[in-house]
């Protein structure tokens, strides 16, 4: 005789409400798309988000980078929702990406005022160079406009802002709001982004995953390339794949390992979710599923 152990979990709450849900869609889901845990067990934890890449539909693979990305390295360690890639995935960094160049007439004196989030901040040209006032933004960071004077970096935490040439290259942990004005009306600050008004997507991909090792006891899973990254990224980014468009969430964890195939209507609208307990979650998804209304909390004691 044979005792079959199965574990449960109570999980986490992850809608708040149910006066209105809309559910328009139903998927099909599939056991090969689902990398096993430290378990064996092909699972997916509840509040994770669906989506279709590629005319396939599938757990979206996001997550952040546990280290640095290097261009001399193939390794890319990730958190988050890294049981839904897969070998063959062609990495990006998803969010968190924009590039801002310098040109026109600049003169010493002009002031360049860059707003990232809630967050403004300002530098005076010392001479008339686009070149040599992009390194000294990205150098000797820009000065804040609240009086803090120059700082090593800008205050949001994981806001990186690197200098090519005449061109500022703004890598963050988020797909935050970017703003840019020049007191000057010969000078110009042009934005780049794939996400009007937000740091966006950077258009080259990092590489294409060769092999991904099993999962660690925090959940971070090291990813190895065909081929070195192509571009550096910082703690933080977000990395996963272009998708053709995010269908909703999935509040309730699904496990793959006994029943290979499911069927399932991903909820695209709700009174609100927590995002406290999502797995993974970003400022894009967050706009682009504004429907679900995610929120930290709901309610707080007065």
């Amino acid at each position: 005789m044979y005792l079959k152990i199965k574990d449960f979990d109570n999980g986490k709450p992850i809608l708040y409400g149910q006066n209105q849900t809309r559910t328009p869609f139903g998927v099909n889901l599939s056991d090969r798309d689902i990398l096993p845990d430290l378990k064996g067990r092909k699972s997916v934890p509840e509040g994770s988000f669906l989506a279709e890449i590629d005319n396939e539909i599938r757990f979206l693979p996001r997550g952040s980078a546990a280290t640095a990305i290097l261009p001399t390295s193939p390794l890319v360690e990730l958190t988050g929702s890294t049981q839904s890639f897969k070998v063959g995935d062609t990495l990006t960094q998803v969010t968190g990406y924009a590039k801002i160049t310098l040109d026109g007439t600049i003169a010493a004196g002009d002031v360049f005022t860059i707003a990232i989030d809630a967050v403004t901040y300002s530098y005076t040209a010392t001479a008339a160079s686009a070149a040599t006032l992009a390194t000294l933004i990205a150098s000797g960071g820009p000065v804040s406009i609240s009086g803090d004077g120059p700082i090593p970096t800008y205050s949001i935490p994981g806001v990186k802002v690197t200098a090519q040439g005449t061109t500022l290259i703004l890598q963050a942990n988020d797909s935050y709001a970017l703003n840019v004005s020049c007191s000057s009306g010969t000078a110009r600050m042009n934005v780049i982004t794939t996400d009007p008004g937000y740091l966006g997507a950077c258009i080259v991909p990092l590489g294409t995953i060769n092999s991904i090792v099993q999962d660690t006891v925090s959940g971070n899973r090291v990813i190895t390339l065909n081929a070195n990254a192509a571009f550096a990224a910082p703690v933080g980014s977000r990395i996963g794949l272009r998708v053709d468009r995010l269908l909703g969430i999935a509040p309730i964890a699904m496990d793959f390992t006994d029943e290979p195939i499911r069927h399932y209507a991903p909820i695209c609208e709700a009174d609100g979710v927590y995002e406290k307990n999502l797995p993974y979650c970003d400022r894009q998804i967050k706009r682009e599923l504004s429907d679900l209304r995610i929120n930290r909390s709901f309610y707080r004691a007065s």
